[in-house]
């Protein structure tokens, strides 16, 4: 059997050629960094890097391309944010469903922070967050769309609730962008963290975070050092997006990300649509199948989850991957997830979707799952 790819939320497989090809001319005809030559092939590679700066920005309606800031990955990104703009004893608000990229670090720097209320499926109350508010409360942090069940947040009415209290709104946009749409003007997000290589279709080692331009000069950076400008200063430059980007950025992986972003500024509806089809099709194809329990909290991200009692879905995973079929299982980086939704601790079986899917591998996958289950006595 040809291999079938169903971990795109860990990282999107296949990329499109386009940043296959933007990746390897740069490689082969480039290789100049940017801010450090006077050259047209360093003039070139900026250009690249600007377009991709305002491409982003344009995604999230951000008027502030200089406001965008690259980092290796999300996780760096929600660390620059969190360590530079609070500090030991700040209060935050989180939903329950927060993965361990922002969890760590808020245990690890002492930041308190208290869980919104929210319905079964973990989508938190807006309306109960003003009860939270203490005079230490610093921010709301949310996971704008779960990475094992896909459960959007309610990040606009969040927002909005926000803007009475002049509180900002932080968000982790790792498996929201680009399955549904976030607009940092009317959602009333403060910053939005983000990673290259899952939706966004680009490669690994690329993210960041879009801040407003308010919120951005309360954010002291984490690293110092060279930034190709204001070289006659032992100080930090203060100008963006230099003053959080030293040492030299992972220019190919951001080429690549600058021309998946090109791709799904072409297809983005199309892709859409087909994500959304195909994880439809795979859950109605699952409705009749027992000893499971579906874990899929949105229609909108592509993820479906699946915990059993009767088995360890660790076996099925391994039965897959057997076959030629590439999931996760475990709990995701993401354990107050499972314990929200009580697959603690052996978690799930997660299938994640791309538009590269195709319902011939759906119902290949679901027929190693009924075999499986059948090699179990459980069919």
């Amino acid at each position: 059997m040809n291999r079938i790819y169903l971990d795109n939320s860990a990282t999107s497989f296949p990329k499109p050629q386009e940043v296959l090809s933007a990746m390897e001319d740069y490689f082969l005809n480039n290789g100049s960094n940017i801010q450090r030559g006077e050259t047209e092939y360093n003039f070139s590679a900026e250009d690249k890097i600007i377009s991709l700066r305002e491409r982003l920005s344009s995604l999230v309606n951000s008027a502030h391309p200089e406001c965008t800031v690259f980092t290796p990955n999300v996780t760096s990104a929600l660390n620059t944010v969190i360590q530079g703009y609070l500090s030991e004893g700040d209060e935050v608000l989180i939903s329950p469903l927060e993965h361990n990229a922002l969890m760590r670090v808020l245990i690890e720097r002492k930041i308190k922070y208290s869980i919104i209320p929210a319905d079964a499926n973990g989508k938190i109350i807006p309306n109960e967050i003003s009860k939270l508010i203490t005079p230490k409360t610093k921010a709301v942090i949310i996971q704008a769309a779960n990475n094992v069940t896909g459960a959007v947040q309610p990040v606009h009415e969040t927002g909005k609730v926000l803007r009475e209290y002049g509180l900002p709104l932080i968000i982790d946009s790792a498996q929201a962008l680009p399955h549904i749409e976030l607009d940092m003007e009317a959602d009333n997000i403060s910053v939005l963290c983000f990673t290259g290589h899952k939706g966004l279709l680009g490669p690994q080692g690329t993210g960041g975070f879009i801040a407003k331009p308010e919120m951005i000069k309360k954010i002291k950076p984490l690293i110092f050092g060279g930034t190709g400008s204001f070289s006659d200063l032992l100080t930090q430059p203060e100008n963006l997006p230099d003053r959080f980007e030293s040492g030299t950025q992972n220019i190919i992986g951001l080429i690549g990300l600058e021309a998946a972003l090109e791709y799904l500024e072409r297809n983005k509806d199309g892709i859409r649509k087909k994500e959304r089809c195909i994880k439809e099709y795979f859950l109605n194809t699952l409705l009749d199948i027992q000893h499971i329990k579906i874990h899929s909290a949105s229609a909108e991200i592509p993820i479906v989850s699946l915990s059993s009692k009767d088995f360890d879905v660790a076996e099925l995973s391994n039965y897959l991957a057997a076959n030629n079929v590439q999931t996760r299982v475990g709990l995701h980086c993401n354990v107050m997830t499972h314990r929200y939704i009580g697959t603690y601790p052996e978690g799930t079986i997660r299938f994640s979707f791309s538009h590269y899917n195709t319902k011939e591998e759906a119902d290949s996958c679901i027929n190693l799952v009924k075999e499986f289950l059948n090699e179990k006595g459980l069919l």
